[in-house]
């Protein structure tokens, strides 16, 4: 799932993708019973399954080792934070140690952080970003804080039907 995690945009969802280069799997199918991978699941633990000898094997539902909450618990949104988070760092380091700081500095960093979020959002690794602050550090005169609301994209993993006769 790693290689596949590397290929694959970083908020694509996994759960129910197939996986290539496998033909079978042992002790998932017929050995636990829909119960027991339930509870596993819930401990959080990434199940891989096949449906038949001759189906692909597939993710069973994306869980990361934390599933306190959504946003922990899903492997696509969990490496979207990661990514996103990766992208600023290296953006961002570009211009430690070069500058003074300054208004126009500040403001030139903003554009920056602006002009990423918006790459983010239009090429749909986020759903919406925001600059919350920007601000030299109260402690630190030589750190800038920067403060980034962002909105990731959830895995459509429930779907409620209602029938009404």
């Amino acid at each position: 799932w790693a290689a596949k995690g590397g290929e694959e945009s970083p908020d694509t969802p996994f759960s129910n993708t197939t996986i290539k280069g496998f033909t079978s799997l042992e002790n998932s199918n017929g050995y636990f019973t829909e119960t027991q991978l339930d509870s596993m699941a819930g401990s959080g633990t990434w199940i891989t399954i096949q449906e038949s000898s001759s189906a692909p094997l597939k993710c069973r539902h994306q869980l990361s080792t934390d599933v306190t909450s959504v946003q922990k618990r899903e492997f696509s949104v969990t490496k979207t934070i990661d990514y996103v988070a990766k992208i600023f760092r290296i953006a961002l380091s570009k211009r430690i140690g070069k500058f003074n700081i300054t208004q126009p500095f500040l403001d030139a960093l903003s554009t920056s952080v602006q002009g990423l979020l918006r790459y983010l959002v239009e090429s749909g690794t986020l759903t919406d970003g925001k600059l919350s602050s920007i601000e030299v550090d109260a402690d630190s005169p030589d750190t800038i804080n920067v403060s980034v609301l962002i909105s990731v994209p959830y895995p459509a993993n429930y779907i409620l039907l209602t029938l009404q006769v």
